[in-house]
């Protein structure tokens, strides 16, 4: 079965204009040739970073601690790609994104929720009795 729409993952890294030695690691989504960015807001030094790879080399504590970190992420952004797939929507680079990022969804407070129930309900509902 042919898929309609291409979908990759990748984990690259920026320098930081404030320090010569440490870099920003960033995820790129491409759906379709489009791309979009979202930043880790992790540094690693730019010595231990593993450009082919994706990933941070040795075997420190904190090198298997952001390795692990960027595995989530990867395993979060492939399953935010297949519900879409599962629920038949549009994949598009923004969409993966936000569902990523949890801003697909609208969340309601229990205050919205008692608001819009007195403004629906004001014409149904009698005072008193």
């Amino acid at each position: 079965m042919k898929t309609s729409t291409t979908f990759g993952v990748t984990f690259f890294t920026r320098l930081n204009s404030k320090k010569t030695d440490n870099a920003l690691i960033f995820v790129r989504i491409t759906v379709n040739g489009k791309r979009s960015e979202i930043s880790l807001k992790r540094n690693v030094s730019q010595k231990l970073w593993d450009k082919n790879k994706g990933k941070v080399k040795g075997n420190t504590q904190e090198a298997r601690a952001l390795n692990n970190y960027i595995q989530q992420v990867r395993n979060k952004l492939y399953d935010s790609y297949g519900e879409l797939q599962k629920e038949g929507k549009l994949i598009t680079v923004a969409t993966v994104k936000s569902c990523y990022l949890g801003t697909d969804e609208q969340h309601r407070t229990l205050l919205q929720l008692v608001s819009y129930h007195n403004k629906t309900m004001q014409a149904v509902l009698k005072p008193g009795a």
